[in-house]
């Protein structure tokens, strides 16, 4: 019976962010789901009325129709989470906008990096 009620006791969980005192990172892939989208959103560029379930939605038919037409893209950035926002129909945030363009800025010196 020793074991039993051992067994039966709840364990709990053990997550190494929080652990080493660090905020776990949300990877934005063809798998997230809406919810994690908006999430996301949220984190990197603040609470906006703009981001709402819906765009969210649109955000991953659009990251999917991508993949079907074998385009390659990075969502995960700040930078590419802005960009798939504005192809999903968003109306950018001034956030978003200086991130493109610091990213924009940034292109040609990682462009060199990558060679």
């Amino acid at each position: 019976q020793m074991a039993e009620s051992q067994a039966s006791a709840e364990v709990p969980e053990f997550n190494l962010s929080e652990f080493l005192g660090l905020t776990s990172e949300m990877r934005i892939t063809t798998i997230a789901s809406p919810e994690m989208i908006l999430t996301k959103l949220i984190r990197v560029f603040g609470d906006d009325q703009r981001f709402t379930l819906s765009i969210a939605e649109d955000m991953k038919n659009e990251m999917l129709s991508n993949m079907g037409a074998g385009r390659k893209e990075e969502y995960n950035s700040p930078s590419g989470l802005a960009m798939l926002f504005d192809q999903s129909g968003g109306k950018i945030t001034p956030a978003m906008a200086e991130t493109i363009i610091s990213a924009k800025k940034n292109s040609p010196y990682i462009d060199v990096l990558i060679e």
